[in-house]
């Protein structure tokens, strides 16, 4: 029994491939192998993930406007990375952060009460998933921030559909012909 190694995005760089960085990784992801950011091997992209960062208000995916930093980075590659492990945590800050929003349920000390003890759970709540996305981004070894952030765009714009697919000039149009039933 053979056993075949885990393709990448480097695998197809490294070969007389001419396409662009993106393409490497659409090669690498469509062969069914393995990405990279940073130069770290990283699970194919899955809708999961990006839901995932998607709830954590993460600006990867948002329209947040926001300049990425490092705990952005952080966040995204223990969600890419980590999935199964980064799942219930980052879910627990989604929750969470639905529970303190404020809501018309008035200004007495009990609702009072009840909006602060939910802002204290969502803050022990993103402060456990930032330290374990902390210590995960520090299990990996030194990496470039930079070139994390500029992967991780181009990783999550994967998902969004192959660029290297060619396009149908007659994508739309009702095809001639008839199709018989008998």
């Amino acid at each position: 029994m053979t056993t075949e190694t885990t393709r990448t995005t480097r695998d197809f760089a490294a070969e007389a491939y001419d396409g662009s960085p993106a393409d490497a990784l659409e090669l690498a992801a469509a062969a069914g192998g393995a990405a990279e950011i940073a130069g770290k091997p990283v699970p194919t992209p899955t809708a999961a993930a990006v839901a995932l960062l998607d709830a954590l208000g993460s600006p990867f995916v948002t329209d947040a406007g926001r300049d990425v930093n490092y705990i952005d980075v952080a966040r995204a590659l223990y969600v890419i990375a980590a999935r199964e492990k980064a799942a219930l945590p980052a879910l627990r800050v989604f929750r969470r952060r639905e529970m303190a929003e404020p809501r018309g349920d008035g200004d007495d000390d009990l609702a009072l009460a009840t909006r602060l003890g939910a802002a204290e759970r969502l803050a022990d709540a993103e402060a456990d998933f930032d330290r374990a996305a902390v210590d995960f981004l520090a299990s990996l070894g030194p990496l470039s921030l930079a070139a994390a952030s500029r992967d991780i765009a181009r990783y999550l714009a994967l998902c969004s559909g192959f660029e290297m697919l060619p396009e149908d000039p007659d994508a739309g149009k009702k095809k001639a012909g008839a199709t018989s039933t008998t």
